[in-house]
């Protein structure tokens, strides 16, 4: 078994009540959370269950976009979240 562990940038984004999250490397893959312990919590379980979809589907996985190279929105903060995924190989 191969252990695999992917950084991918989350953008973070205060709307209202609630702060935003969207992974511009996983179009679709998207959550909220009502403070920031929530929102990092949520955006994990995002991330995880998305990659695992595509992982399923033999979709391929596209790497990570380093946080150096990001172009955030205005209002938008960058969040590095760690996945590990294990693959039998």
């Amino acid at each position: 078994m191969k252990k695999d562990v992917r950084i991918y940038p989350a953008l973070l984004s205060e709307e209202g009540a609630y702060i935003c999250v969207r992974f511009p490397d996983l179009p679709g893959c998207n959550t909220f959370g009502k403070d920031y312990a929530d929102t990092i919590a949520s955006a994990k379980e995002a991330l995880g269950g998305h990659l695992l979809c595509m992982e399923e589907d033999n979709d391929p996985i596209p790497a990570p976009t380093p946080l150096n190279k990001l172009q955030p929105e205005k209002d938008e903060i960058a969040v590095p979240l760690c996945h590990n995924s294990c693959r039998l190989s």
